[in-house]
């Protein structure tokens, strides 16, 4: 099985508790207006790695991280493959997960392919919800406006449900190939500089 990807960084601290394997997936049914990652949303600007290999890569992390953040492009898109990746990754590592949806937490119980709720259902954390931009509000941690609800599934990060007061953060990332990968919640301005600003 094939997941559609944008990018990947082995090791953040700026996308949910601890240190994580970041994941972007590659397509966007939604689209949000002025979108933090609109170069995300076309499937075909993806890069397709199997399932087996993504999964080989993030295990041989498990060491240095606690978790694994998927965001998109929109991960439901893809359940199939997604879920594939992350029953592999729940069942033979420690390591948690959390992913973000632009879809809710409703819409995606309704969807009658199983695999959907299986997905669901393996997360640690879960956030949801579409990006707002009248609703832009970083005063949150990982999360852009304030309609995206917190969903904690597990015991595992229980404590952080009513003490969402971890400040955001940026972090710059050099990676083997010399792109320069800005990651973190700010206003997508301040991003976009801080690439441009690097990379020039």
């Amino acid at each position: 099985m094939v997941l559609n990807i944008h990018k990947y960084i082995t090791s953040s601290e700026v996308e949910g508790p601890g240190k994580r394997f970041v994941l972007w997936v590659q397509g966007c049914s939604i689209q949000c207006d002025n979108c933090f990652v609109p170069q995300t949303w076309k499937r075909e600007n993806g890069i397709e790695i199997k399932v087996d290999e993504l999964y080989d890569i993030i295990a041989n992390k498990e060491e240095d991280i606690e978790g694994i953040t998927v965001f998109g492009g929109e991960p439901f898109d893809q359940h199939k493959a997604l879920y594939s990746l992350i029953k592999k990754i729940k069942s033979h590592t420690k390591l948690s997960v959390m992913i973000f949806s632009g879809y809710t937490i409703e819409h995606i119980k309704r969807r009658k392919d199983k695999t959907n709720h299986l997905l669901l259902e393996l997360c640690d954390i879960f956030v949801d919800g579409p990006y707002i931009e009248k609703l832009h509000d970083l005063s949150r941690p990982w999360s852009g406006s304030s309609n995206q609800r917190y969903f904690f599934f597990t015991d595992r990060y229980k404590e952080l449900a009513n003490k969402l007061d971890i400040k955001n953060k940026l972090t710059i990332t050099i990676q083997n190939t010399g792109e320069v990968v800005v990651n973190g919640i700010a206003h997508k301005d301040s991003i976009r500089y801080l690439e441009n600003l690097i990379s020039s």
